[in-house]
């Protein structure tokens, strides 16, 4: 039922913010569900003095409850940070030491991507612990102009849109802005594209070239 539900949730169009709580929403509602069921087969147990039924449920919890703690502790501090909109995907963040973008939120942990491309995954309980400091918000960003350079015969219109999504890919570029084109300019056999981008930190525009340059090459 639970996974119709949330087939139907996915499938709505309604606000992301809406889907976002609504999704884990249901999530706890199937674990307590699942408590509930639990719960009743104990007191059915109990009261029908069905010894071995109960002594079976008990030792069938205990192995259980051991490795679940630590799911449960994960999972419940994820879903705090969810709602309270602490993490979301492709938001830059610093956790502890750590510093990179948000490349995937699990139900127990998350993928952080640092400045060297290096994907970390983080327990949410570490993180409910930490002081979480986003860095998305134009204060603390700096503009950075990068030139890419193409063969003439390449097309703008098609090689524009590629060069956003491998610009946006990149762990260090910050998605709280857009990228835009400066400039387009020929120059002999070859034209650069010119674009915009905010970045934490200005070295990391040689990161951000060096990987885009890479990546683009293989739509032409």
């Amino acid at each position: 039922m639970f996974r119709l539900l949330g087939f139907i949730n996915r499938s709505l169009k309604y606000s992301p913010t809406f889907k976002h709580h609504s999704t884990y929403l249901l999530t706890i509602l199937e674990l307590l569900l699942w408590l509930g069921i639990v719960i009743g087969l104990v007191k059915q147990y109990y009261f029908s003095q069905n010894i071995f039924g109960l002594v079976s449920l008990g030792i069938v919890i205990v192995i259980a409850i051991i490795p679940s703690f630590y799911l449960l502790r994960d999972f419940f501090s994820g879903v705090y940070l969810k709602i309270q909109d602490k993490v979301r995907e492709g938001s830059i963040v610093e956790i502890n030491d750590l510093k990179g973008k948000i490349e995937k939120l699990g139900n127990f942990s998350l993928n952080l991507i640092d400045k060297h491309g290096d994907i970390k995954s983080i327990p949410y309980h570490k993180i409910s612990a930490t002081i979480i400091s986003k860095q998305s918000n134009n204060a603390n960003l700096n503009k950075v102009n990068l030139k890419f350079f193409f063969p003439r015969a390449v097309q703008t219109n098609y090689i524009i849109p590629k060069l956003k999504v491998e610009i946006i890919n990149t762990p260090w570029v910050a998605l709280s802005q857009p990228v835009l084109i400066e400039n387009i300019e020929h120059v002999n056999d070859e034209y650069f594209i010119e674009v915009v981008i905010y970045t934490l930190q200005p070295h990391f525009a040689e990161d951000i070239k060096n990987r885009v340059d890479e990546n683009i090459k293989n739509y032409y």
